[in-house]
């Protein structure tokens, strides 16, 4: 996200790379929807995300729209700072757990806002921490927790279709 920001002529490539580097099927098509969604919100509501565009992408295969470069393109496109972007897109991937853990039935709603109110400094050391990594230090920091999120299609009952 924080490389598509700071360099938005660069998000074809990056979008490239989100799709060789998610390489789990559940998680890679939450990505591309999440960010299909927020592009084509983007356009509608603001008339349209100036130039660079990653519908503007061309090359030999269409957009796969990841969340991350378009969250960085859609931010710096509407003039929101590479901070204040990345306070909100760490928020929303920390909600989204707390969310996931009230689902489950693991935390009640009121202790998961705790929960989220707890770890909010915990959330602006790390974010501070990886503000200016270079797009080459990315990671898988959780690979049984992405081979156990590969089994979600299989399973009886599911509870997010993300």
């Amino acid at each position: 996200m924080t490389a598509a920001h700071r360099e938005p002529d660069k998000v074809a490539e990056l979008d490239r790379l989100s799709e060789s580097f998610i390489t789990n099927h559940v998680a890679n098509r939450a990505s591309r929807l999440q960010g299909q969604a927020l592009l084509a919100s983007a356009e509608r509501i603001f008339g349209g995300i100036p130039q660079p565009s990653i519908r503007q992408f061309t090359g030999p295969s269409q957009p796969h729209c990841h969340l991350a470069p378009v969250f960085g393109l859609v931010m710096h496109s509407v003039g929101i700072d590479r901070e204040s972007a990345s306070r909100l897109f760490f928020f929303i991937h920390l909600r989204g757990l707390a969310a996931s853990a009230v689902r489950l039935g693991i935390v009640g709603p009121l202790e998961a806002q705790a929960l989220q109110h707890r770890l909010g400094p915990s959330a602006e050391v790390m974010m501070a921490r990886c503000q200016d990594l270079p797009i080459d230090d990315i990671a898988q920091t959780a690979p049984l927790l992405e081979l156990w999120q590969g089994a979600q299609d299989r399973l009886y009952s599911r509870l997010f279709q993300s």
